[in-house]
């Protein structure tokens, strides 16, 4: 099961762009094809579009700040060594496209939906330091949950289930905004990531 979902992952990474991640004499995907263990982790906020994680109490969180600050880098990364991880895959953002970094692309487009918090760097960082890699998972179709007026601002055209009406989407704009964000997220992350 997680294999599957993997490969959707790295996927969805490879339609951003090629991540050169490892010093030029390395090469990542023989790293990664010699790895037997991973581990996946879809921690988003659902925003209004629906309730995602939740806390260990069941509640929801108040907000995406909220979700970021709860979240423990270090004791992750202490599990995940314990567990004999070899690499984490880690969501940076799906469910209304919460990104779980501060993001001036974001806010440029979609204001309020980047936390205050790194918790994508600081995850990395925790996982590195224990010789664990990381490779990112995002969903870069998700216009589906934004609010009519994120939609607008995208060109996202709210159609049937996941998929924009494609007569009235507009692309270039969507694609201005998917490749803005994706770029960010090569250039903050791009040489820390598997």
């Amino acid at each position: 099961m997680i294999t599957s979902k993997i490969r959707s992952c790295l996927f969805a990474l490879s339609c951003a762009s090629t991540l050169t991640l490892h010093n030029a004499e390395a090469d990542p995907a023989e790293d990664f094809r010699s790895m037997k263990y991973g581990f996946f982790v879809h921690y988003v906020w659902g925003g209004e579009a629906y309730s995602a994680t939740v806390n260990k109490d069941g509640s929801k969180p108040k907000g995406l700040d909220d979700l970021a600050d709860r979240f423990d880098a270090e004791g992750f990364a202490r599990d995940i060594q314990a567990m004999n991880v070899e690499y984490v895959l880690f969501t940076a953002w799906h469910a209304d496209m919460n990104v779980l970094y501060p993001s001036k692309v974001m806010e440029k487009w979609r204001p309020g939906h980047s936390a205050k918090r790194d918790l994508i760097g600081d995850m990395i960082k925790a996982c590195k330091a224990r010789g664990i890699s990381v490779l990112l998972y995002t969903h870069p179709r998700d216009g589906h949950d934004f609010t009519d007026a994120d939609m607008a601002k995208t060109g996202w055209a709210r159609g049937e289930g996941s998929n924009p009406d494609f007569n009235k989407w507009d692309k270039a704009k969507w694609n201005d905004f998917i490749n803005e964000a994706y770029g960010e997220l090569v250039e903050r992350y791009g040489n820390d990531i598997l």
